[in-house]
């Protein structure tokens, strides 16, 4: 049989065949205008980190339909969802059904996707704005890392310096620890947000608190426009919208961005968001950047939002605000400008509102159970820092540790030696990677409890760690909290394998 049969004929569309890759746009339900791209030969859907369009949708299945890419034809799959899938109102079997432009996809209850043209230029202008900005962000976030690398090291310096008998407890051994602490975390969150703003990651859409966002955006403008310009942020209650946080970071970066230009000498930057109960939206939610600066003429104002329309000659590449407004269009809102020469400039934001999504409560022990510790720990990791930061943490909960400086003598100790509790797994080494390395120790050992470590952020790679039999992921810079309850999982895990029953019939993994 045919695994991709020709439904063209029975299948009723409102296109013609598609030219391109085309793409699937988000119609109804959770965050309309998002899109993925179908470059892919298959193009996962569903609720899974691992899907390329993923939706928090509580009526999608993890993995709830596939499109599949057969030369210029596009099929779509039900994967045997709970809610079922169908294309133009015919449900979807389990055999593939052709869909072309302006096909439309209902995914369960309330989820509606429409097959549309996708212009790759679109993707390559978002990613050049993305690289400009960080371009224009360089220098100052390269002064913020100085900054914070020498609170670091300064505070570490005067703690060498203390003679031997100071007391851990006094007070300015503690309050060098916290500045030591609070820099560090400030460089981590910098880097992790440079990095995924630079690699253009679309993060998952999600309910997301704004005034978090607003906050977070000045906080990196502060360290980076300079003292000359004042920023102020006014908020106004809990505000709440359907995004991605990186759309909505880009958004009020590019904004900021345009009005510090607009004050070379130095003015104030003011950032604002409220609630509105009626607009034309419904019930919205407004985010206002303003600055007093040079202004906009009239006759720039009317072409403010074209692409490459610049009046920074080679200093801009007149993406930006053409940038901001797609994105803003594709959440379901609107943005205005209001400008007048000499007394600055105000931008608009209107996005559509919701309201706050309960979390599920953790289940997760607290870290004083660990107080008795005893669990044996194997650490491969090929830098020695990271080491000894994990056998100080560890050894000071009651555990014991084993060290291994690469793969290869990670293994090798996993062979001669009593089977550990928990390996704590680098993913980043030379010569063994860790996934090779995951790959050899569950050939030696099929029940190992491998955790991996890893600097980026990459679902992908971590689906299929965890497919191939990691029992979690610990992702640096990783707080001593995080470690701790990694190992409590691990407690529990072992505690279950060694009650009399067998522990391949209820394999406990809480990560």
């Amino acid at each position: 049989m045919n695994p991709y049969p020709d439904d063209r004929e029975s299948t009723p569309t409102t296109g013609t065949q598609q030219e391109g890759p085309g793409r699937l746009i988000v119609l109804e339900g959770e965050r309309i205008g998002r899109y993925v791209a179908l470059e892919r030969d298959v193009t996962l859907i569903g609720r899974a980190e691992d899907c390329n369009l993923r939706l928090s949708n509580p009526h999608l299945s993890r993995h709830h339909a596939e499109v599949l890419r057969r030369g210029e034809d596009l099929f779509v799959r039900d994967l045997g969802s709970s809610n079922g899938t169908r294309v133009n109102g015919r449900p979807v079997e389990s055999e593939p059904m052709r869909i072309e432009l302006g096909d439309k996809i209902h995914l369960g209850r309330n989820l509606l996707l429409q097959l549309a043209f996708h212009d790759p230029i679109e993707e390559q202008l978002l990613q050049r704005q993305r690289l400009e900005t960080l371009g224009r962000l360089s220098a100052g976030v390269a002064h913020d890392f100085n900054n914070m690398l020498g609170a670091i090291t300064s505070n570490l310096n005067f703690l060498q310096s203390l003679p031997s008998d100071v007391d851990l407890g006094d007070v300015d051994v503690k309050e060098s620890l916290s500045d030591v602490l609070d820099a560090a975390h400030r460089a981590a969150e910098l880097s992790r947000r440079l990095v995924t703003y630079a690699r253009g990651d679309v993060e998952n859409a999600e309910t997301v608190p704004l005034g978090q966002v607003v906050e977070t955006v000045a906080r990196l403008v502060r360290r980076t426009f300079g003292r000359h310009i004042d920023v102020v942020i006014e908020l106004d209650g809990e505000l709440w919208v359907e995004a991605d946080p990186l759309d909505l970071h880009q958004v009020l970066m590019n904004l900021c961005l345009n009005a510090r230009d607009a004050m070379p000498g130095g003015g104030l930057l003011t950032l604002e968001a409220w609630h509105e109960a009626a607009s034309d939206l419904g019930a919205s939610v407004i985010v206002k950047v303003t600055d007093n600066g040079h202004g906009i003429p009239e006759r720039t104002l009317r072409r403010i939002f074209e692409p490459f329309f610049s009046t920074k000659g080679k200093r801009g590449f007149g993406v930006g605000l053409s940038t901001c407004q797609d994105i803003i269009q594709r959440l379901g809102g609107i943005i205005d400008v209001d400008s007048e020469v000499g007394k600055g400039t105000s931008f608009t934001v209107r996005l559509p509102a919701t309201t706050r999504r309960r979390r599920r409560i953790s289940t997760v022990q607290p870290t004083n159970s660990l107080a008795g510790g005893g669990l044996s720990v194997l650490v491969i990791d090929d830098e020695d820092v990271v080491r000894r930061a994990l056998t100080r943490v560890l050894t000071q909960a009651g555990h014991e540790v084993t060290l291994a400086a690469g793969a290869d003598e990670g293994i090798a100790t996993y062979t001669r030696a009593e089977r550990p509790d928990l390996v704590l797994l680098d993913v980043e080494m030379p010569k063994i990677s860790g996934d090779a390395a995951l790959a050899l120790l569950l050939d030696i050992d099929p029940d190992a409890r491998v955790v991996m470590i890893s600097g980026h952020r990459d679902p992908a790679r971590e689906e299929a760690l965890r497919s191939q039999g990691a029992r979690g992921f610990l992702r640096k810079p990783w707080q001593a909290e995080e470690l701790l309850r990694v190992l409590n999982d691990v407690r529990w895990d072992v505690e279950d394998s060694s009650d009399g029953s067998n522990p391949d019939s209820d394999r406990r993994t809480k990560f």
